[in-house]
């Protein structure tokens, strides 16, 4: 043991609020096949399962069952296609309006004859949590209150994450460069994809947060193991600083709960036949696994197979436990209340009298909007369980008045006789043009204006940030140095229905997925 090892941080913990109960947490949809989930799943979108289990592990003889048939073990907020398999520890739950097909599925501890139970409102809101978890994962990332007391040496392919805080080590890499390049030893591999194993060097009950920066990973088949076994010294690069220290041993049940994966800005990420202990932090990802197991909860976007393969990832449950740094997330959008109020008045005249050899044609047209909306939202901080909007210490308030008037007149008189004199007078916003009939003398004088009026103010006050995928502003542009994570093929289209697809690269291919019509291919 060193001198750094006794550090200890005092806080509090963030809470990963309702998906810290289940195995398994997605915002849209889930497919699974000759595979299983040991504890709960919630998923927001359209669940396909063949040969799926789950809830194997929530019930032992520390935690017994709930009374029979009172406890959701699978929720589904679309719809829902299952082929043989089990529900081990109570219902299946949905809305009233998702489809269910189910066939040769056993539920152990419900009513199989009163499944699904409806509710019209899902204890599970997708949309909120998720706006949560995308703050957080920013928020975790960017965390550095701690000293800095780990670091990230490569030793030939062989990674060792090396923390020496007795609470929390937060470790910072980079998918295509995992070790800091003054921290790779020897001819080696230091992309995420080709490792040869990573281990985890840190106090036994200290939780390990572990920010991993890409926008497309993948993440390789080779162990990951934990050890307490310290260095003399935090190690510094240099040539003999590996024979230091050593891979420890698969992680215990305890330090596989104290695991976490921050994926913060990961927007699709591949598996295969990977062995992953910890929890899977992704929520601007799809998650596509191909067999192996994932030694923790899931908390992602989707979470979709990889290609065709018949056998899908299990989900082992072992439920995050470890202490999260807080974070402040209640600038989030809490329940508006707006007022809008549109006033538009429209009058027109139109006169038309005509005689033997003359006729007058008068119109006139004058219309007057008014506009004025006004927005006003407040919240206090995001609850833990509820995320309850209530009074003013977030607060947003917006007023907008738009007032428009415009007038507009046409004056046409026409004389009929053997030499016709035509004379028009447009005012108007628009192009005015006149067009007389006979010939033998045409006259046509336009003039042209506008009497109009508006005005518009705003006044915007906000101590507010609005998270979202696709504007928030930690989006990482891509740059020439990285151009790797983002290449052309980023977006690509469908050869069969022209939709885009979900792209990503594997083992130097890059692989596209159509969510619409299912077809997978690469190139």
């Amino acid at each position: 043991m060193n001198a750094y090892s006794n550090t200890r941080t005092i806080r509090q913990c963030a809470s990963l609020v309702q998906a810290s109960e289940y195995n398994l947490f997605v915002l849209t949809n889930a497919e699974q096949r000759n595979s299983d989930i040991e504890g709960r799943a919630a998923i927001g979108g359209n669940a396909l399962f063949s040969s799926f289990s789950v809830g194997s592990k929530i019930c032992n003889a520390q935690t017994p069952c709930p009374l029979y048939g009172t406890d959701p073990t699978l929720v589904v907020g679309g719809n829902l296609i299952w082929a043989n398999g089990s529900n081990f520890a109570g219902n299946t739950v949905m809305t009233p309006s998702g489809n269910y097909k189910v066939t040769g599925v056993t539920y152990h501890n419900a009513d199989s004859t009163r499944q699904p139970v409806r509710r019209p409102n899902l204890a599970e809101d997708f949309q909120s949590a998720f706006e949560y978890f995308r703050c957080a994962a920013r928020q975790w990332n960017n965390f550095t209150s701690l000293p800095n007391t780990t670091t990230v040496i490569n030793c030939n392919g062989n990674v060792f994450l090396i923390g020496l805080n007795q609470d929390i080590n937060v470790f910072h890499i980079d998918a295509l460069r995992v070790a800091p390049t003054a921290n790779v030893i020897g001819s080696c591999s230091n992309t995420f994809d080709t490792l040869s194993s990573l281990t985890i060097i840190a106090p036994d009950s200290s939780t390990i947060l572990i920010n991993v920066n890409g926008a497309y990973i993948d993440f390789g088949n080779y162990p990951i193991s934990r050890s307490t076994m310290f260095p003399a010294v935090l190690p510094t690069p240099c040539d003999n600083i590996c024979s230091q220290i050593g891979q420890g041993i698969v992680p215990s049940e305890a330090q596989k709960r104290l695991i976490f994966w921050n994926f913060y800005n990961a927007t699709s990420i591949v598996t295969s036949n990977a062995s992953f202990q910890g929890t899977v932090f992704a929520p601007f990802s799809i998650i596509y696994t191909t067999g192996g197991n994932i030694e923790g909860s899931v908390i992602a976007e989707g979470f979709l197979p990889n290609g065709n393969s018949a056998n899908h990832t299990e989900l082992h449950n072992y439920l995050f436990n470890g202490c999260l740094p807080v974070v402040d997330c209640s600038a989030l959008p809490c329940p508006t209340s707006s007022s809008t109020t549109s006033s538009c008045t429209t009058s027109s005249s139109s006169t038309s009298s005509s005689t033997t050899s003359s006729c007058t044609t008068s119109s006139s047209s004058t219309s007057s909007c008014t506009t004025s909306s006004s927005t006003t939202s407040s919240c206090t901080t995001w609850s833990c369980t509820t995320w309850s909007c209530t009074t003013s210490s977030c607060t947003t308030s917006s007023s907008s008045t738009s007032s428009c008037t415009t007038s507009s007149s046409s004056t046409s008189s026409c004389t009929t006789s053997s030499s016709t004199t035509s004379s028009c007078t447009t005012s108007s916003s628009s192009t005015s043009s006149c067009t007389t009939s006979s010939s033998t003398t045409s006259s046509c004088t336009t003039s042209s204006y506008t009497t109009s009026s508006c005005t518009t103010s705003s006044c915007t006050t906000s101590s507010c940030t609005t998270w979202s995928h696709t504007t928030s502003t930690f989006t990482t542009p891509c740059t020439s140095s990285t151009t790797t994570l983002c290449p052309p093929r980023c977006i690509h289209r469908c050869p069969r229905c022209g939709r885009k697809t979900s792209t990503w690269r594997f083992n130097g291919r890059f692989h596209h997925y159509c969510f619409y019509c299912g077809y997978h291919y690469a190139d």
